[in-house]
């Protein structure tokens, strides 16, 4: 009888280390894969939105900025709960996250004129931070 138990304490220990990995690690990973994807979406969504500034109309900023925002705080939300996987598989820093959720933000906010100059250096912090590949 002994070893029918010794057998059913391994599996369960090994389900419960797989269960813990899977939520450390690949629902992280999984998330983190599904924001970036959306985030790159936005980036050439409403690009001409937030590249021509005052010339675009009013619902199409509104549009713009809702997403812009929503992704912001889904960024900022993520970097709170990220775990130790940073490094592990290319997920950003801390750091990182932060500067691209408020990068993020910046470019909800680009409307005026003088505001349009700055853009490209945003885009660019974004993807860095959150290794896109540049849109060309």
């Amino acid at each position: 009888m002994e070893p029918v138990v010794q057998a059913i304490a391994i599996a369960a220990g090994t389900f419960i280390v797989r269960e813990i990995f899977v939520f450390f690690v690949f629902k992280r990973l999984d998330e983190f894969s599904t924001l970036r994807g959306d985030v790159a979406e936005a980036l050439v969504y409403f690009a001409d939105v937030y590249s021509n500034g005052p010339t675009a109309s009013a619902d199409a900023w509104k549009n713009a900025g809702d997403t812009l925002r929503r992704l912001a705080a889904r960024v900022f939300a993520f970097q709170q709960k990220r775990t130790f996987i940073v490094g592990l598989w290319n997920v950003p820093t801390r750091d990182d996250l932060g500067k691209a959720g408020s990068n993020l933000i910046g470019l909800s906010n680009s409307r005026s004129a003088t505001a349009i100059e700055f853009v490209p250096k945003k885009r660019r912090q974004i993807e860095e931070a959150l290794y896109l590949s540049p849109a060309e």
